[in-house]
């Protein structure tokens, strides 16, 4: 399956996986998942060999991720339910930025929030819900 610029750039930043990281684990190059994240539009499928779009696949499905169509993106594991109204997942979170294509300092200035607490919110559990009690 080949996933999209969408799935791309939220996979590796729901794993807090660095370039580099991503390069070494999947064999594709820096330079070939950089341009991949950067011009592929939100729903359009990745242009790149079908070994790389295998590679890619394969290590985020491998880290428990899962791809049921081209709009989504979620967790193979299982997490104690909270409706949506009452917190947000650190996955939902990063996810709902990434579709955005807003980086964290953008979010802390639109929001009004200390950038820091972007950064410390998004180094969380994927599963772990985000505390509103506690956070801007």
């Amino acid at each position: 399956m080949i996933i999209t610029g969408f799935q791309l750039r939220a996979s590796r930043k729901v794993l807090n996986c660095t370039l580099e990281e991503l390069s070494h684990s999947t064999g594709v190059s820096k330079i070939t998942i950089s341009r991949l994240e950067s011009t592929t539009d939100n729903l359009q499928d990745i242009s790149c060999s079908a070994k790389d779009a295998e590679n890619l696949y394969n290590y985020f499905t491998d880290k428990k991720l899962l791809y049921s169509n081209k709009n989504t993106i979620s967790l193979d594991v299982d997490i104690d339910y909270k409706p949506i109204e009452e917190n947000l997942t650190k996955f939902q979170f990063i996810v709902a930025r990434v579709i955005c294509r807003t980086s964290q300092r953008l979010l802390s200035k639109q929001l009004g929030i200390h950038y820091n607490t972007i950064y410390r919110l998004e180094k969380t559990d994927n599963t772990s819900y985000l505390d509103t009690k506690k956070e801007d």
